[in-house]
């Protein structure tokens, strides 16, 4: 009987395997800005600093009105190491909202370098695959057949 529900199981696996190893994904970056336009043009300079909290720069944006900027720095590391030496990479990069308020005090503009990555699954089948792509998924194909062998071994075992 316990045969029985373990070969349910392992042709499940099997079957599951196969099936997820041949999904391609799409990654779209896209801007927040439309996003941050929608969500706070139209509100006032206290609103914005209320919910955001201090600025951290402000200009003035020559029309009699102010610019507000928030930053916020993000650092990346990259280190290699060989036989007990290696290099170290350390990059900066700075992430900035721009809030452009009126000499009434109500936000008109705003400005942003943030950013969104969508994973979609990719259905456009006619489209060339690169060499990357094809690297992933032929590695993915083997990951399923081992997967599959050995959920095979393992219910014939039993």
């Amino acid at each position: 009987m316990k045969s029985c529900s373990f070969l349910k199981i392992g042709i499940i696996v099997v079957i599951v395997s196969l099936f997820t190893s041949c999904t391609a994904y799409k990654y779209t970056t896209i801007s927040k800005e439309e996003e941050y336009k929608k969500e706070y043009v139209g509100k006032s300079h206290n609103q914005i600093v209320t919910t955001l909290g201090a600025p951290d720069k402000q200009f003035s944006d020559g029309a009699e009105g102010v610019i507000i900027i928030y930053e916020n720095s993000v650092f990346n590391s990259n280190i290699n190491t060989y036989m007990g030496s290696g290099t170290a990479t350390i990059t900066e990069s700075k992430g900035y909202i721009q809030f452009f308020i009126n000499k009434s005090g109500i936000c008109y503009d705003v400005k942003t370098n943030h950013t969104e990555t969508i994973e979609e699954i990719d259905k456009d089948e006619d489209k060339e695959i690169d060499e990357e792509a094809k690297h992933d998924i032929s590695n993915g194909i083997f990951l399923s057949v081992i997967v599959a062998v050995i959920s095979l071994m393992c219910i014939f075992a039993l």
